[in-house]
């Protein structure tokens, strides 16, 4: 395990340690992660990959890297919400979690290339049975829009994690236009589907 993985899966366990007594706040709006969601159609650009998950009758399309420590950078794209996405982190450590739980995290700041930063809130949540924890990212002031072009034409995206002694980490950015570009076509594509017509038939 290197520096950043240890530090950051040790900094998330005392985080969670901190707030045993925390209230458990409510799981993002889909918890995409591959492990428990079916996945196909997967194809590799560069460092990035594009691919489907799915599960029963949800379904999500994933841009996504892995930096060189197994840390997992997604970004979801949900049929009928095709223009924005979820933006999440996976870092895995070496210890199994005895229970689900979700709090907030720290403030995390991100800069693609020397562009401006773009700060974001976070949630953590880790499940039963796994070692992961899962970031989840809510960009503020509405610059959603900006991050994701930033990325498609960037080299480098780097995450500042607003601990006491923050921690820092970076991705490359090869491949993500045309990963992005895949999974977000997929998900308007997908939101053309016929059956996707008729949820609100009225009979007369």
């Amino acid at each position: 395990m290197n520096y950043f993985m240890e530090t950051t899966f040790s900094r998330v366990k005392y985080f969670f340690l901190a707030f045993v007594s925390a209230v458990v706040l409510s799981f993002a709006p889909l918890d995409l992660n591959a492990e428990t969601y079916n996945s196909s159609g997967l194809e590799e650009f560069s460092d990035w990959f594009s691919m489907k998950l799915h599960l029963g009758n949800d379904v999500a399309y994933r841009a996504g890297t892995v930096a060189s420590d197994g840390t997992v950078l997604a970004f979801d794209f949900v049929p009928s919400g095709c223009d924005g996405y979820l933006h999440s982190m996976v870092v895995s450590g070496n210890e199994i979690f005895s229970e689900n739980k979700t709090v907030e995290g720290p403030d995390i700041v991100i800069r693609v290339d020397n562009n401006a930063f773009i700060h974001s809130d976070s949630t953590y949540s880790v499940e039963r049975g796994d070692e992961s924890v899962y970031i989840y990212m809510k960009i503020r002031n509405n610059d959603q829009i900006r991050l994701i072009d930033e990325i498609k034409n960037g080299s480098w995206i780097r995450y500042k994690i607003n601990y006491d002694d923050p921690t820092y980490t970076r991705f490359s950015l090869r491949g993500s236009l045309k990963a992005i570009a895949r999974s977000q076509a997929l998900c308007h594509e997908s939101d053309q589907d016929a059956e996707n017509f008729f949820d609100d038939e009225q009979y007369f």
